[in-house]
């Protein structure tokens, strides 16, 4: 078994929903975008979605911000991860949850 293998008897408790649910919740945390999640997880009623988002503490979203104002630093931030924010005066800012 896996869990033998790494030494970690806990991963014997993890279900199918448990990544599911794992699932959702990063989804939504990347996208902000509540019918996007919950068209991928095909539920027909949005309230079924919204129990995943409850669950997630929005006060201690933390964030790593970085400035792009070339061409090549707005590739790499963005392979790094990094979304778009907005632009100020002429630069880009970017973020990426902590």
């Amino acid at each position: 078994m896996v869990s033998e293998k790494l030494g970690e008897p806990q991963l014997r408790n993890i279900k199918l929903y448990d990544l599911r649910h794992h699932f959702a919740t990063r989804l939504y945390l990347k996208t902000k975008d509540i019918v996007y999640v919950q068209r991928q997880l095909g539920h027909k009623s949005i309230s079924n979605t919204l129990r995943y988002i409850g669950v997630i503490d929005f006060d201690k979203e933390e964030y790593i911000v970085k400035v792009a104002e070339s061409v090549e630093e707005v590739t790499a931030l963005v392979g790094q991860g990094f979304e778009y924010v907005t632009e100020i005066e002429g630069k880009n800012v970017f973020r990426k949850p902590k």
